[in-house]
């Protein structure tokens, strides 16, 4: 599969070795010591702290890896969402024509990344399972929080670029020549992982949630079963996240995410120095004089009614060269000691867009619509005596179809430029052709649905398939 497969399982658990690692409530850091000679997996797993540590590095790394930093800004390009035509691979993406320029942007953060992270949850699982030095209670929760790991990277991996290898063990010589498998065998691996993440992860929610736990895995499994088009089984699981009321909506769209907010279900612990999120020291300008390096499409922009409060919250603006740029701005912050802002993996407000869509799908219209409402009321400044709502409630008596753009506009303009998941609307209900063509006429290709397989790895994996339109 690729070269790091081939080391042993020591050199990838050495990696942990000298990380700063968020532990329980994160105030305090704790530093897994260098070992004697080789830290292999089964000392790792030798103690309740040092296995616990060893879960909380894969979530460190996975932190300040390309895999996260990426996944906004060149799906938010690839879409519909931002423009960036810089030179190289950025431009491809912007066009949504990727070559063998773009190849190892491609390998190296996604590809190479995610399945490196989900050897890391691979072995974990294995030592976890057979091992005998970790407490029955915590053993459970560490193995659910390594399943769900593994999930979050493949639900992403197979999205981006459709049947892929199904890796479940280290076993790195037959790993490395390991076939893609079909999406809908992954998928159902994914929700299977889910599941039993489900049960075996506790409900803590106090604190810091920097760590995934049994509502986090319920969230991420409405959203798989959204993506599989189970429609029941994702408003069940929305359902249990929604109902549970661990979580709430904020009013103020300014503060959703700040760190451990209300809404926030699961977030990134910030790893680098002096910086809070990826995302803000990708799309904020880093002085008072520069340009916006990636630039708000009139597409998005129109998307929001002209009173709508994360318009205003979401997006900034600046005057660069007489020009107006309007860019991504859900987090505030670039450069700082002082941590205000978590990276956001899961949060409230799309359960409800969730479990929204599932009961449109199902033919409950008036409930679905309800849901989208929640969203709206958020988005609703205060209303003037004289004036109507600017951003009313939707009726419930509309069409199936109707109702579905109603709930893709939301989620457009709720999930702007946040983990992907326009590009991933537009690819998993079809209308990527239809939206995307009429954005990039020049460009966009039917094909383009799916991301290649990198030529790095068809090269290492005599066994992989490019996708379709990318063989020239």
């Amino acid at each position: 599969m690729k070269s790091q497969h081939k080391k042993p399982l020591h050199i990838y658990f050495a990696l942990f070795t000298g990380l700063t690692l968020a532990m329980g409530s994160c105030k305090k850091f704790v530093e897994i010591p260098p070992p004697v000679n080789q830290l292999t997996a089964a000392t790792v797993f030798s103690s309740d702290a040092t296995a616990s540590a060893a879960i909380a590095g894969i979530y460190s790394r996975l932190s300040q890896s390309g895999f996260i930093q990426a996944i906004t800004p060149y799906a938010a390009m690839y879409a519909d969402e931002t423009v960036n035509y810089e030179p190289g691979n950025q431009g491809e993406f912007a066009l949504s024509q990727l070559t063998r320029i773009s190849s190892p942007a491609l390998n190296t953060n996604f590809w190479n990344l995610g399945y490196q992270y989900i050897y890391f949850a691979n072995a974990a699982i294995g030592e976890l399972n057979t091992g005998s030095g970790v407490s029955p209670a915590l053993k459970a929760n560490l193995t659910g929080e390594a399943k769900f790991i593994r999930a979050y990277l493949y639900l992403n991996l197979s999205s981006l670029f459709g049947d892929v290898p199904l890796i479940t063990d280290t076993r790195y010589q037959s790993n490395a020549t390991f076939p893609r498998s079909p999406k809908a065998q992954v998928m159902q691996f994914i929700i299977e992982d889910l599941k039993e993440a489900v049960e075996l992860l506790g409900e803590q929610t106090g604190g810091e949630k920097v760590r995934a736990n049994r509502y986090a895995a319920m969230a991420l499994l409405a959203r798989a079963y959204l993506y599989n088009g189970e429609w029941a089984l994702a408003q069940q699981s929305a359902n249990a996240v929604i109902e549970s009321k661990k979580y709430t909506m904020l009013t103020d769209p300014s503060k959703v995410f700040l760190k451990n907010s209300s809404e926030a279900i699961l977030q990134l612990y910030p790893t680098q120095t002096n910086q809070n999120t990826p995302d803000g020291l990708t799309f904020l300008p880093a002085t008072a004089a520069e340009q916006p390096k990636y630039v708000i499409t009139p597409a998005l922009l129109s998307a929001f009614e002209p009173a709508d409060l994360r318009k205003s919250a979401w997006i900034a603006s600046r005057i660069f060269l007489g020009q107006s740029y309007a860019y991504p701005a859900k987090y505030r912050v670039i450069n700082t000691s002082v941590l205000s802002e978590y990276l956001m993996v899961l949060r409230l407000a799309e359960q409800y867009l969730i479990r929204g869509e599932a009961r449109i799908q199902l033919g409950d219209i008036e409930n679905g619509i309800a849901d989208l409402n929640v969203i709206r009321k958020r988005a609703r400044p205060a209303p003037a005596p004289t004036l109507p709502n600017p951003v009313p409630d939707l009726s419930g008596s509309i069409s199936k179809a109707e109702a579905l753009l109603a709930m893709e506009k939301e989620r457009q303009t709720e999930l702007m430029c946040e983990m992907g998941h326009r590009w991933l609307d537009l690819q998993r209900t079809g209308r990527a052709d239809k939206i995307l063509k009429a954005v990039k006429p020049d460009t966009w290709t039917a094909t383009a649905i799916l991301w290649p397989i990198p030529e790095e790895q068809l090269r290492l994996n005599p066994f992989l398939e490019q996708n379709p339109g990318y063989n020239k």
